[in-house]
């Protein structure tokens, strides 16, 4: 009687264990998947932001030409605004004022330009932060599949461990 009861409890177990590690493997599988879709996903936002930064880097090599340029017209115009100060010739001070003037105005035209850029690079950078949220959003949900999946994985290993270790003292039971 005990030695058909314990071959009955080691066959429950080993078809326990079985099951188990049957799970394991499916969680291996699920796991994988997941780290699939996580580099899916991020290779989707790599392709997704390269026009985006693309775009940024064109927009920075046209304004920094526009901003040295302004840079170098407002040190000319405070130059002549200093001249101007100090000169006493009317033809002279006559032709520093048109010169001013007509700084001003440059620094206008490059200053709105840059202003133009400016929102487009807002704009280019909304949009990347958007990606990058929604990303993100896409990438904590994976993450916490995969956080799931691993503590369920560890948790089926402790069941398979403490089944192997009642199948080790079941061997060695001797009976009545």
């Amino acid at each position: 009687e005990f030695a058909k009861n314990k071959r009955v409890q080691l066959g429950e177990l080993s078809a326990d264990r079985d099951t188990m590690r049957a799970r394991i493997q499916e969680l291996q599988e699920q796991r994988a998947k997941v780290r699939e879709e996580i580099d899916r996903q991020l290779a989707d936002l790599q392709s997704a932001e390269q026009p985006l930064r693309q775009q940024l880097s064109s927009l920075n090599a046209v304004a920094s030409p526009i901003s040295r340029h302004l840079a170098s017209i407002e040190s000319n115009i405070y130059y002549i605004e200093h001249r101007l100060y100090h000169e006493e010739d009317p033809s002279a001070r006559s032709w520093l004022h048109s010169e001013l003037r007509r700084l001003e105005w440059l620094a206008r035209d490059y200053d709105r330009d840059l202003f133009q850029l400016d929102i487009q690079a807002t704009a280019i950078q909304n949009d990347r932060a958007r990606l990058h949220s929604d990303a993100n959003l896409q990438l904590a949900s994976q993450q916490q599949d995969l956080s799931d999946t691993n503590q369920e994985g560890n948790r089926v290993q402790k069941d398979i461990k403490r089944v192997e270790t009642l199948e080790k003292k079941l061997r060695r039971a001797k009976g009545p």
